[in-house]
């Protein structure tokens, strides 16, 4: 499998190729009330309740975080509620790729360059060494349903094909990359 890595700066790219200081970011720097490009609403949101606590019921709200909170034959509005709540936001270090090498989805992620990482491996292990942290990693999987996680995400962000590097509650950082990451791919107009 290929990873590319979608840059703003097609200058971005020089450091990725012949070694320098990157910046990595946290899930949450990408939250906007808005989808667009690399922002959405559920970034870093783990939602694994058992139903969707957005379904429409004049009489229950629950925003932001909630754990552990659970109903048991509650009739709201005539309609059976019955199930547990575990919703809630975990944030850390966040590399996102694609597995897709792609003009279109440069464009709509408001990218100008494209590099393809190498070795995935060899950068997992340079950031890991940097943060002290174990990465988790894996293809994102995309629904239509409520739940999220790092890993789980809405099919409107499928166009992305997103493999996913995390870092638990590691802030933002910046690594020295050693050369040969990546190799650039593409400078868009």
């Amino acid at each position: 499998m290929n990873f590319y890595l979608y840059l703003t700066n097609p200058e971005w790219a020089d450091a990725w190729i012949s070694g320098g200081v990157v910046p990595f970011f946290t899930a949450s720097r990408y939250i906007s009330v808005e989808r667009s490009g690399t922002m959405t609403p559920d970034e870093n949101l783990i939602d694994n309740s058992t139903f969707d606590v957005h379904t429409p019921y004049n009489g229950l709200l629950i925003e932001g975080a909630a754990r552990g909170l659970r109903f048991e034959n509650c009739i709201i509005e005539g309609r059976r509620l019955h199930g547990t709540v575990d919703r809630y936001y975990e944030d850390g270090l966040v590399i996102c790729t694609s597995t897709k090498r792609s003009k279109f989805i440069a464009r709509k992620l408001g990218k100008k360059a494209c590099v393809r990482i190498l070795d995935i491996k060899k950068l997992i292990r340079i950031v890991e060494d940097a943060t002290k942290v174990s990465c988790k990693a894996g293809v994102c999987e995309y629904t239509k349903l409520h739940f999220r996680n790092h890993f789980m995400k809405s099919t409107h962000d499928e166009w992305q094909m997103e493999f996913r590097l995390f870092w638990h509650n590691v802030r933002d950082i910046e690594i020295l990359l050693p050369p040969r990451i990546a190799t650039l791919e593409f400078v868009l107009p």
